[in-house]
């Protein structure tokens, strides 16, 4: 608020030190409103971090079921490619993959926040009868309904 608005707003008789009193009120006034719109942003955001935080919470051990995804092209769990499948002698078809029960072995968490895991087949056998262990974005499977938490 400009000065001059203030002294045209209020009567003549009123000393110049009144209108700096005034300024005064309103700048408080308003920072006690900020302070207070500030502290609630403050709080939402913690307890939306703490809610995102227990949303992606994975453990060593953990199970999952793996589920279908359109086409075989599954996004998120990083299956080999049928090239490097078929050269160290398995089969490249993913009939026995839909509903596999898998558990977690290892759990990374990436600079962005991602949560990659390791995960491999209950039953102890190999995906496609070549590759042990595969790598999962845990988060982003989960959402994409490729992976379903027991």
């Amino acid at each position: 608020m400009p000065l001059m608005w203030i002294q045209k707003k209020l009567p003549a008789f009123i000393p110049d030190f009144a209108i700096f009193y005034y300024f005064e009120v309103c700048i408080n006034f308003e920072c006690n409103l900020m302070k207070k719109y500030l502290f609630l942003a403050v709080i939402f955001s913690f307890f939306s971090s703490v809610m995102y935080a227990q949303s992606s919470n994975v453990n060593v051990g953990d199970v999952f079921t793996i589920g279908e995804a359109y086409n075989n092209n599954y996004k998120h769990i990083n299956f080999p490619k049928a090239n490097f499948i078929i050269k160290k002698g398995g089969i490249a078809s993913y009939k026995n993959i839909k509903g596999a029960k898998v558990t977690v072995t290892s759990v990374d968490e990436k600079k962005d926040g991602s949560v990659i895991a390791t995960i491999k087949l209950t039953s102890d056998t190999s995906f496609f009868n070549s590759h042990k262990y595969v790598t999962v974005n845990v988060e982003e499977a989960l959402r994409q309904k490729e992976l379903f938490k027991n």
